[in-house]
């Protein structure tokens, strides 16, 4: 259950005395304070809420003629709070928004500003303030980008057996004899878990021919799952198994025994995602492992790209506009929360990998393997399929892809029944 808090802070700001005689007497007046009413998505327990807090107090202090109105809400229950609210005409100046299906309710109740007209997104990567409409619109600043698939290799293996690492898909085909034959897995990937195959890899071989926002136009119906970028993503993976790069033995391998494999040295690659890096214990391993995109793939269109998540943030509402004193405010806050400041915060609290371009200075390993692999390595952030297709077309294609490992459906056949499926949810 979420935790609630509401928090305001009043402060003075003297104003300019008003000239009452031509004597010059004076009388101060009431000063002007504004409020900002904020929808903050957090439990207040965590560090993630610890550092909300100390990022709103620190504002405060240096903004003392701003109160802050925020409620904070977790899970399941802030979404539906602010469906609720919306639906009701209560819209907050700020709130917390997913730049995908996940914040629905607020792109039905068209609540959501184009925030390119105020203020300067160049101070973002790129990957995070990609266009979120479909005239570019962008509606939320991402707090995070996270780069849900990584080719991660161990560098010792491929020394071990003579092999370069992989740039292209045959070069990776090409290790599976040298591999085996030298007692190792190829590529260690849980897909025993259904879920796995969606986040970490699908996204990425249907964007590298359809580009960003491709999965997110199939699910509003704009082009079909049976189109050729979602096909030939399919065939990929089928064509993965059939060449060995993903053995059979991937279907019964759970989620710890994937990671397992590959810290423990019994395979050369893992796909997963930028989370999956936590679990290098062992620095010296740390160290040694390779943060890879997938390899390229034959007339691709966007090379050197990957699935991302649709990291969630904070953005102004129409509610923030029409009164120039309250836009202001929203503004300021809304830098402050999204940039340097903000971002120094959860960096340190949380170890959130800021989307403000900053200096990281003196992070661990992890956080700069992955600053790296997100800022210079990933070109393009794709669309990763689960985070947008709706919970039952999501669960035929989830089932489907393991069945096309078993030989059990075909690409095309799962296309079909996926957009079928997609079909019944418009």
């Amino acid at each position: 259950m979420g935790h609630r808090k509401l928090f305001a802070v009043a402060a003075v700001v003297a104003l300019a005395a008003m000239p009452l005689s031509a004597a010059g007497e004076q009388e101060e007046v009431e000063p002007d304070e504004v409020t900002l009413e904020v929808l903050n998505y957090g439990d207040l327990a965590t560090p993630e809420g610890e550092a909300w807090e100390v990022i709103r107090d620190d504002f405060l202090q240096d903004h003392p003629d701003i109160v802050i109105e925020d409620d904070s809400f977790y899970d399941e229950v802030y979404h539906s709070r602010a469906t609720a609210m919306l639906s009701a005409g209560d819209v907050p100046h700020i709130m917390y928004v997913w730049p995908t299906p996940r914040s629905d309710y607020a792109f039905d109740h068209d609540v959501l500003v184009d925030l390119r007209e105020y203020i300067d997104l160049d101070q973002w990567i790129d990957a995070a303030v990609q266009p979120q409409g479909p005239d570019g619109e962008v509606y939320v600043i991402p707090l995070t980008v996270g780069i849900n698939s990584v080719v991660y290799a161990n560098p010792r293996i491929l020394e071990e057996v003579g092999a370069d690492m992989p740039e292209t898909y045959e070069d990776l085909a090409a290790l599976v004899g040298p591999v085996e034959e030298a007692g190792y897995e190829l590529v260690a990937m849980a897909n025993a878990e259904p879920w796995v195959m969606n986040s970490t890899l699908l996204g990425t071989l249907v964007g590298r021919y359809g580009g960003p926002g491709w999965v997110d136009g199939a699910v509003a119906g704009e082009n079909s799952f049976t189109d050729e970028p979602f096909v030939r993503a399919l065939e990929w993976i089928e064509r993965m198994y059939d060449d060995g790069v993903l053995s059979e033995q991937s279907i019964e391998t759970d989620y710890g025994t994937a990671l397992a494999m590959f810290t423990q040295g019994e395979a050369a690659f893992l796909i997963d995602g930028h989370w999956r890096s936590g679990g290098f214990e062992d620095p010296d391993f740390a160290e040694q492992v390779e943060w890879l995109t997938f390899p390229a793939l034959p007339g691709e269109e966007y090379p050197n790209s990957s699935a991302g998540g649709g990291a969630p943030g904070y953005t102004i509402t129409t509610a923030a506009l029409g009164n120039p004193a309250v836009q202001e405010a929203a503004l300021t806050f809304l830098e402050y929360i999204s940039g340097r400041p903000g971002s120094e915060v959860r960096l340190d609290m949380v170890g959130f990998l800021p989307s403000y371009e900053m200096d990281l200075g003196g992070v661990d390993l992890i956080t700069e393997r992955k600053a790296e692999f997100t800022y210079e390595t990933v070109e393009t952030v794709l669309d990763t399929p689960d985070a947008f297709i709706p919970p039952d077309p999501n669960g035929v294609l989830n089932t489907g892809m393991q069945e096309l490992a078993l030989g059990i459906t075909t690409p095309e056949e799962l296309a079909e029944r996926v957009e079928e499926a997609m079909a019944a949810e418009r």
